[in-house]
């Protein structure tokens, strides 16, 4: 019998030595421990390692949660409002009915208690948990009634004392009985169409073929896929299933996991997958003379622009923070060693912003050096042109860029006007003109997908129906939202990524050409 897998769940930083011990607690036991950092995780090139450790969750006999202070990285694809990573992995897990073992750290669950007995206040102040959602997630797990156990922990070797009292009980009971693969077997599950889809033609079968290598009917496998023909977005009724022994048999000829083809998961309508499965499947798309045209699958209700490189020519092949550097009288290196070190985790956005500030105001950054570069960028022929054509037709536009809000406005100058909101990070300058403090924007990198999400919840639309375009690898982020993605004058990413970018222009000499990648008329 091959050993039963359990995944080990927590914020990465602040448990990441706890993890490891619990791991090596697991595997001197004879189980096999699946943590993403020792690369247990299966990683899927072509979607995000989010994701991932969602799907590998589903080949997992045993969920293990762990939890401190910290609530973890906000989730990129969930549906859920302001919902954690590490909260969608126990999602998932619930989801699968695994059995799941929960640690809570003993000075969170009293201050949650305290919390708890306050009348649980969104405006309560916390001196050791990370916020109002680390503690509605502890709330919700105390309340919800899955298959779940629920300990306090002071140690690690708290933890390994009651796996070890527990797993002494349990395995034979829950993991080895031949009624519960039986159950498991028999077990219904919903099967997202596109994801099917998508895998099926990736492997080069047909439908005929799937159905010869899993012994399932060609009629029930076309009418799986056909389900989301006539519909941009479907509801959860209108999944169609398969049990859980048949899904298992299609993953393993499609060379999957269960994971990457159930429904119920947040990556449900990444866009990637819709514009797949509508370029691909139906007559009516086949007949559309020119390919540039799919996007067009979807009506465009909001257009969101990064900034330098995209909107704009510089004078040279420099951004505008290397710009600043280089003006100030250092070496491009300090900029790109900084930028570095935020790429790797070794220091937040936050701490980015303080050292950046802290060489600037050394060598007085004043805003007239500030308003001189801004000078040294001119924007993409077309730019007026595009920006009142769209607006006339009522589409949302937006910049969300790594840049500085002072540049970009002086460059947009009276173009200003078109966007709704600009997104930057901004300099504020003193009674003399010297930099005083600079504010980072949470909306670069992994931030720009947030940025997007906010304007889908704001404007009532769908993820697919904005069209964000970039041309750098701080723009590669924004296809987690779901939206449409378009590269431009692509600059240190790679604009063939299937995912990451759904179309390009590698060479756009004014803004009219990316037209012809919105439905909007």
């Amino acid at each position: 019998m091959a050993e039963p897998r359990m995944f080990i769940s927590s914020t990465y930083s602040d448990l990441k030595d706890v993890r490891a011990e619990i791991a090596d607690f697991i595997t001197k036991y004879g189980y096999i421990p699946v943590v993403f950092e020792k690369d247990d995780v299966t990683f899927q090139l072509n979607q995000p390692i989010e994701n991932s450790c969602y799907d590998e969750i589903s080949e997992c006999s045993l969920f293990i949660l762990i939890l401190k202070e910290k609530f973890g990285s906000f989730s990129k694809f969930s549906d859920r409002t302001n919902s954690s990573v590490t909260q969608n992995e126990y999602h998932t897990a619930r989801s699968l009915g695994l059995p799941i073992f929960v640690f809570i750290f003993q000075s969170t669950v009293d201050e949650y208690n305290s919390w708890k007995k306050h009348g649980m206040p969104k405006d309560f102040i916390f001196n050791y948990i990370d916020g109002i959602h680390m503690a509605t997630f502890i709330n919700e797990i105390y309340e919800d009634k899955a298959f779940r156990y629920i300990h306090t922990y002071n140690s690690t070797a708290d933890i390994k004392t009651k796996l070890n009292k527990q797993w002494a009980g349990l395995f034979h009971k829950y993991l080895t009985t031949t009624q519960k693969f039986r159950v498991r077997e028999k077990q219904e599950i919903s099967v997202n169409p596109y994801k099917l889809f998508y895998f099926r033609r990736h492997q080069g079968l047909s439908q005929k073929q799937l159905a010869n290598k899993t012994g399932i009917s060609e009629s029930k496998i076309k009418g799986i896929e056909d389900t989301a023909l006539h519909k941009s977005k479907l509801e959860p009724a209108d999944f169609k299933k398969l049990t859980f022994a048949e899904l298992n048999r299609v993953a393993d000829s499609l060379q999957c996991s269960i994971g990457n083809l159930k429904a119920g998961l947040p990556d449900d309508f990444l866009s990637q997958y819709l514009l797949y499965y509508l370029k691909n499947k139906g007559t009516q798309v086949r007949k559309k003379k020119n390919q540039d045209q799919s996007s067009s699958l979807f009506k465009t209700k909001a257009v969101v622009f990064d900034f330098d490189g995209t909107l704009t020519y510089p004078s040279d092949d420099l951004t505008t923070w290397e710009k600043i550097w280089i003006k100030l009288g250092y070496n491009v290196n300090e900029c790109h060693n900084l930028h570095r070190e935020y790429s790797t985790s070794q220091i937040t956005h936050k701490k980015w912003c303080e050292l950046t500030e802290s060489k600037f105001k050394e060598k007085n950054l004043s805003e007239l050096t500030l308003k001189r570069i801004s000078q040294d960028f001119r924007l993409v022929d077309g730019t007026s042109e595009v920006l009142d054509e769209l607006t006339s037709y009522n589409i949302q536009l937006y910049i969300c860029s790594g840049s500085i809000d002072y540049v970009v406005k002086t460059v947009l100058g009276e173009n200003a006007k078109y966007f709704r909101e600009i997104k930057a990070n901004k300099m504020l300058f003193d009674h003399k003109g010297y930099l005083k403090s600079i504010i980072g924007t949470k909306y670069d990198f992994e931030g720009k997908a947030d940025f997007i999400n906010q304007i889908v919840n704001e404007n009532g639309i769908q993820p697919y129906e904005v069209l964000f375009v970039g041309n750098s690898l701080n723009d590669e982020w924004a296809h987690q939202s779901g939206a449409t993605t378009l590269c431009v004058n692509p600059s240190k990413t790679n604009p063939d990524h299937p995912f990451q970018w759904n179309h390009c222009i590698r060479e756009m000499k004014d803004l009219k050409d990316t037209l012809r990648f919105l439905n909007y008329k």
